[in-house]
């Protein structure tokens, strides 16, 4: 229907492409936002005054670990923090204890809860429902979890269990462990779609053994690459924080555990840690099991210091607890501080 005498072949071409690209993005929740800086001014003057009064405004979400809190201000919205650790070392473990955390929100279960906790969905890729669901209950209770599976327990030992399942069913926050195997990313994001619930933290264990989303015959390094990619995309897309763990690769030979410490160790693939915000690595000392201290180190940190933090083991009930004497000055760091905020005018535009 177009006269070939006037035809622009060049325009025509190009709009002949938007109309591709807009095909294309149908299917997709986009993930962009496009305002220019001048139109934004009075949206971030009423956020950073709605801010000013009241601090706990748009929060980042705590996990409970004085450090990591301290060096991130918590976790945001499409973040995604991965947790990297040597087999055996407690990657599973560190994750577990801080999705507990993340839901309970300081709120103790023996007690009746004083804040309102976090949705939480842990997709468990390795461990059976079962066997999760009683680490969990271990790491709530602190109650050795071989006792939990074995039903043989002490009376106070009953009683904590006792306490913790009235707990769970009053409380008004969820826990949800999906079990599944095989998964990719269109699988975690599918069922995050589909439920009835939101939440407000994915965690994956873990990324090292989740699948690409399209059949690939790519070496296994850029696999694991384009994995973190399509997982910190879902991240993105719902503007939710994702939790995961990765593989480490062996040690040098060196004596001393802090010469091991580093994002070049990650296994598999060193573009797993582009996507990542934050990443954690456990620090693996030999004899580790004799060691009393779990330490931890944030070795990439897009939004404060790197350093490292101290918990104190308690395997057998499944929990890392945070060693309060370690870090009583990163909580005096803020309280210490000259508040001005009251002697500051509200931003105007």
């Amino acid at each position: 229907k177009i006269d070939s005498s006037t035809l622009d072949v060049n325009k025509t071409l190009n709009d002949l492409q938007k109309s591709l690209q807009n095909i294309n993005a149908l299917g997709k929740n986009q993930a962009y936002i496009n305002v220019d800086v001048k139109d934004y001014l009075q949206t971030f003057s009423d956020s950073f005054n709605a801010k000013k009064n009241n601090p706990d405004l748009d929060k980042g979400i705590i996990s409970g670990y004085s450090y990591f809190d301290y060096a991130t201000n918590g976790i945001k919205p499409a973040d995604m923090v991965l947790i990297a650790g040597e087999t055996g070392f407690g990657k599973s473990l560190f994750l577990k204890n801080i999705a507990v955390q993340v839901w309970l929100q300081g709120n103790n279960p023996f007690e009746e809860p004083k804040v309102k906790g976090k949705n939480v969905i842990y997709f468990s890729l390795e461990m059976p429902y079962e066997d999760c669901f009683n680490r969990f209950i271990a790491r709530l209770s602190s109650v050795p979890s071989r006792d939990i599976e074995n039903a043989s327990l002490a009376n106070d030992d009953f009683q904590k269990i006792k306490k913790c399942l009235q707990f769970i069913k009053k409380y008004d926050s969820k826990f949800t462990i999906v079990d599944i195997t095989d998964a990719n990313a269109n699988d975690i994001e599918a069922i995050l779609i589909n439920s009835e619930d939101k939440y407000d933290a994915v965690f994956i264990d873990y990324i090292g053994i989740m699948k690409t989303n399209m059949h690939s015959e790519d070496q296994d390094w850029l696999k694991q690459g384009i994995i973190a990619y399509e997982t910190r995309a879902i991240a993105r897309k719902h503007s939710i924080p994702i939790f995961s763990a990765v593989q480490l690769n062996r040690k040098s030979n060196s004596k001393e555990s802090s010469d091991n410490i580093g994002l070049s160790r990650l296994a598999r693939s060193s573009t797993i840690a582009t996507h990542a915000t934050h990443i954690i690595q456990i620090e693996s000392r030999q004899n580790e099991e004799a060691y009393p201290d779990f330490i931890y180190h944030l070795i990439k940190n897009r939004k404060g210091p790197k350093g490292k933090g101290v918990l104190i083991k308690n395997l057998a009930c499944s929990t890392l607890l945070d060693h309060k004497e370690e870090h009583d000055n990163y909580d005096s760091f803020f309280t210490d501080q000259y508040d001005i905020s009251k002697e500051m005018e509200d931003l105007q535009i």
